[in-house]
């Protein structure tokens, strides 16, 4: 397997890449990939999508705030709801919610970016990721160096995994 080397600073883009970035033929489809990945794994640590270096179009956790969250000085109060309000239920949230996921495609070029450091892509290294979605086609995960001669390339196509590497045209299926 080739080298990849990654930009100085490092970087994993998953979901799809942003506007201006210029992948070319480097995978199988341009699409951006619309679902929802979860427990991302580089190298046997686990990747936080929590706090990413950059991300656009991308729900990030989707969990709303929680009270307990907030730091407060003060007690939690009761709050006396009335019967009609005791009644009433919450709107359904209109997406799904996944602690420590990111959900893709609400938006043209989502994508996460998170910090990998570059030393990490010389040599062995490994990867995985579960994902869920009802589309045939997108980019799962990029990683590039800065002049765009080698990459890593994780996507869907066509319904199956498709993992491509570095200027040559190895392609694995994976799946289906």
């Amino acid at each position: 397997m080739a080298e990849v080397e990654g930009s100085p600073h490092g970087g994993l883009f998953f979901g799809g890449v942003r506007s201006g970035i210029a992948i070319g033929s480097q995978a199988a489809t341009r699409e951006y990939f619309v679902g929802t990945i979860k427990d991302a794994v580089f190298n046997d640590k686990l990747l936080g999508f929590n706090n990413p270096v950059a991300f656009e179009g991308a729900g990030i956790g989707r969990l709303p705030e929680t009270q307990s969250s907030q730091a407060s000085s003060h007690h939690d109060h009761m709050e006396v709801l009335t019967e009609q309000q005791l009644e009433q239920c919450a709107d359904p949230p209109q997406y799904s919610l996944e602690e420590r996921a990111v959900k893709f495609g609400d938006a043209l070029h989502s994508h996460v970016l998170l910090q990998v450091p570059a030393f990490d892509f010389k040599g062995n290294f490994s990867i995985s990721l579960s994902f869920r979605t009802y589309y045939p086609n997108g980019v799962l995960v990029l990683a590039q160096n800065a002049a765009r001669k080698k990459h890593f390339a994780l996507v869907l196509s066509g319904g199956r995994v498709v993992l491509e590497v570095s200027e040559r045209s190895l392609k694995t299926h994976l799946g289906r």
